[in-house]
């Protein structure tokens, strides 16, 4: 009897016994990242300059200044240089410079307002001669020159472009000599701009008197003076346009 040889393959099934291994994980919070700002740098009042330098040269400078404020800026400023040098057979060379300036400015909401005050007074010696051979008094070869003058201005910080920004100046000046030549000015200026769509219409205007006496003649002590008088007046209007590709600038100056 002849057997069978095919066999049969049984199923066979599988089953996976899992144990779950408990793993915990704490998670801890994480603070955000945090910008400190910045120390401001230490402000001082007051910066002192002296010096010493050939040919008999003191020199000296002091800034005062006001601290860091929302309202207030004020300070002044004091310098002096001067020599006494002699040159050999020539006049006395000496000279002097002297300045002082006083400023302060007022922060308001939507304006500044800010004054300055300056003087200089400047000395010097014509010395291009033999001082053996001529034999001239100090107060003949020197010359001083004295400018004291004073700014004042107004000026505005709209945000809002529907707004007539404005700034608005007023100078006075006057330079004198020993020899009695002045000149004086006045002057009061006023720049004004405002934005319509992208248009921006601006005027600036200007008044300035001026005063100057001249000698015309020196005998002895009497010092005749020329006199001379101007006033001008200026108007500049402007028109600007500025787009994202262009921008144009228009103006006419009229004195």
């Amino acid at each position: 009897m002849a057997s069978d040889s095919a066999q049969k393959i049984p199923n066979l099934t599988y089953s996976i016994s899992s144990n779950k291994i408990n793993t915990p994980f704490k998670t801890e919070p994480i603070r955000p990242a945090k910008i400190d700002k910045e120390p401001l740098t230490k402000l001082y009042n007051t910066h002192i300059k002296a010096g010493f330098g050939n040919y008999s040269t003191p020199y000296g400078e002091v800034f005062y200044g006001s601290s860091r404020s929302k309202e207030w800026q004020y300070g002044a400023h004091a310098r002096h240089l001067s020599s006494s040098f002699r040159i050999k057979n020539s006049g006395y060379t000496g000279y002097s410079d002297n300045e002082l300036n006083i400023y302060g400015k007022k922060y308001l909401r939507k304006h500044t307002l800010g004054t300055a005050i300056n003087y200089n007074h400047n000395l010097v010696h014509y010395y291009g001669y033999n001082a053996v051979v001529n034999t001239l008094e100090d107060g003949v070869t020197r010359q001083w020159f004295s400018n004291i003058s004073m700014h004042s201005h107004l000026q505005s910080h709209y945000t809002d472009s529907a707004k007539i920004n404005h700034a608005v100046h007023f100078n006075y000046y006057s330079l004198t000599d020993k020899f009695k030549s002045t000149e004086n000015m006045i002057s009061a200026d006023a720049f004004l701009t405002r934005y319509y769509d992208k248009q921006l219409l601006g005027l600036k205007t200007a008044v300035r008197y001026f005063n100057n006496k001249i000698p015309v003649n020196n005998f002895g002590s009497e010092i005749n003076l020329d006199t001379l008088n101007q006033v001008l007046v200026n108007a500049e209007p402007s028109f600007g346009y500025k787009s994202e590709k262009w921008g144009t600038n228009l103006s006419v100056d009229l004195t």
